[in-house]
């Protein structure tokens, strides 16, 4: 257990939770809203030719990525920024959308148009005006993520100018994180400030429409991870007024922030819940292998103890509570029902969708190729997956047993919302003096039940009481897109979502994913595509960039 000299924070400290989601909150106003008018930027549009490939790290090597393109960039979305380096946009445009004036100045072409197609061979013609918004957030594991630029690699490989070849215009979007700080030293990124700026860009596009190329009303939020996890924030919360006086800290401009559509890669959400999501997803299996910092490189394989053994079973029967109390169907013991069904039937189609790439040829399924991939999924022929050659179709005994024996276990318990504070998620929710504090209200009401019984439990119950007030409960709800999925009439839900997850992810996106998609559905507030991508781990799982333009080109066309 780690000792903790916790310091209440002023700058987050907010209203208490029934005050703000329970009274009406007046609009805020921006004293300085001229400050965000984007027709001073008229002579700032630069040309591009070409770009500095850019590495992970932002590094040169000094090859050069060819497309022709113009950019506003560094530009402050808002008028009172925390940190005028980081809350910047940039917005890249295709060179079709613009025009060269007789000053040597650039400037929007209006009657220019960009024709394109759509999967089903439907014409589509952009215009300036008409063209849609990705906007991309560079966000991984809640850290500060900084605009990206044309040249940048994208997470997951290739880079963002396969989007300008297809006619649409990128918008990369920086925000504060979790170890953001201050000259002083104050940490200023600490939930929800990234969030905030998030929205506050929407706004600030929103608010220029008229001066920006691109259509404001089809803004489509794209992110991995943390970053999947702010684009379920954008789908989820738009024009909610819960965020307004952080709105009018930062001075962010005096319009709407929802977004059409929420492209979210393996979304590590739902905090409050994914503590118990993780044992439910690993129910009975006590041995695991953290991979630390160090991707693909496993460390030594460890065992929970006998007290998180019974947690783990405590959050197992929590979570299949609160499917249940979600309106979704999940059986007492939590291996069958609609809910568990559809699940194990997403990793059936993700196991026929490699058959098919990689088994197939001629539209012919090669057998042998076939029993050579069944027999790498089950070395020791368990019989978790089977292969029907009659039917040519792909069975498994349920969504739990491709988990025990495909997947490893990479976390202890608790895997959130750590019991010594040690995890990632714990910096997410500290103060301007605390770098990391416990958030889970879940995780806090089991260690409560257990103190009777447990001098543990009664130890790190009053560690979680402590840290767990009304502020904290307030961020935490701010911070849970589920919270306005179920309550819908709080916010402006994105009609369209695309949820992706690699079929080698072990972490919580997949069922923190697959709830959020459920839900959608079930109040029938959005059309979900919910995708398990075949032999990708966790990032943005595409087959290809080309699937996720296709996407963005389809909706946007509706």
């Amino acid at each position: 257990m780690k000792s903790k000299n916790k310091l209440k924070s002023n700058l987050l400290k907010v209203l208490p939770v029934a005050a703000l989601f329970l009274n009406s909150i007046d609009t805020y106003s921006v004293e300085n809203s001229m400050d965000l008018n984007a027709s001073k930027f008229i002579k700032e549009w630069k040309y591009y030719s070409s770009f500095d490939k850019l590495d992970r790290d932002g590094k040169s090597n000094g090859e050069k990525i060819s497309i022709e393109c113009y950019a506003l960039e560094g530009i402050s979305y808002v008028s009172k920024p925390i940190d005028k380096k980081v809350e910047v946009l940039n917005i890249y445009v295709p060179k079709e959308y613009m025009k060269k004036n007789y000053d040597g100045t650039y400037s929007i072409d209006n009657n220019a148009k960009f024709v394109t197609k759509d999967t089903n061979g439907k014409t589509i013609s952009y215009t300036a005006q008409t063209a849609p918004i990705v906007y991309y957030n560079t966000v991984n594991g809640y850290s500060q993520g900084n605009a990206l630029t044309m040249g940048a690699t994208r997470m997951g490989g290739g880079d963002y100018t396969e989007f300008v070849k297809q006619g649409l215009i990128v918008v990369g979007i920086g925000a504060l994180g979790k170890e953001s700080k201050d000259s002083k030293g104050n940490y200023i990124g600490k939930a929800p400030m990234g969030l905030v700026d998030l929205k506050s860009g929407v706004k600030y596009l929103k608010y220029n429409d008229k001066f920006l190329p691109g259509d404001s009303n089809k803004i489509i939020s794209v992110g991995a991870s943390a970053g999947g996890a702010m684009s379920s924030l954008l789908g989820a919360t738009g024009n909610s007024k819960d965020y307004d006086r952080y709105f009018k800290e930062l001075g962010a401009a005096p319009s709407k922030d929802d977004v059409y559509a929420a492209i979210t890669y393996c979304p590590i959400t739902n905090l409050d819940n994914a503590d118990s999501a993780y044992e439910w997803m690993y129910q009975g299996i006590y041995k695991y292998q953290s991979f630390g910092s160090n991707f693909g490189i496993a460390g030594p394989e460890k065992t929970l103890t006998d007290f998180q053994k019974i947690i783990s079973q405590e959050l197992n029967k929590d979570f299949i509570k609160y499917v249940e109390k979600l309106g979704l169907d999940l059986s007492t013991k939590g291996n069958s029902g609609e809910y568990y069904e559809e699940l194990t039937r997403a990793y059936e189609k993700s196991i026929m969708d490699n058959i098919i790439m990689n088994c197939t040829t001629n539209s012919k399924v090669d057998e042998n190729k076939v029993n050579e991939f069944i027999k790498k999924l089950d070395p020791n022929e368990t019989g978790w997956v089977k292969w029907n050659s009659a039917t040519k179709t792909v069975k498994i005994t349920g969504f739990l047993d491709f988990v025990k024996n495909h997947l490893t276990r990479k976390k202890g318990c608790t895997s959130f919302d750590e019991l010594d504070l040690g995890l990632n998620e714990n910096t997410v929710f500290g103060n301007t003096t605390t770098n990391s504090l416990h958030f889970s209200n879940n995780v806090m009401n089991i260690l409560k039940k257990l103190s009777p019984e447990y001098k543990e439990a009664e130890i790190y119950y009053k560690e979680y009481s402590d840290d767990i007030d009304k502020e904290m409960l307030e961020r935490t709800y701010l911070m849970n897109p589920m919270n306005y999925i179920e309550a819908k009439e709080k916010s402006d839900i994105a009609p369209y979502w695309r949820i992706n997850i690699g079929s080698e992810d072990s972490d919580v996106g997949v069922v923190t994913g697959f709830t959020m998609g459920k839900v959608l559905e079930k109040n029938k507030s959005a059309i979900v595509d919910f995708n398990i991508i075949w032999g990708y781990g966790h990032g943005p799982a595409e087959y290809s960039v080309n699937d996720l333009i296709n996407y963005v080109k389809d909706i946007s066309n509706n």
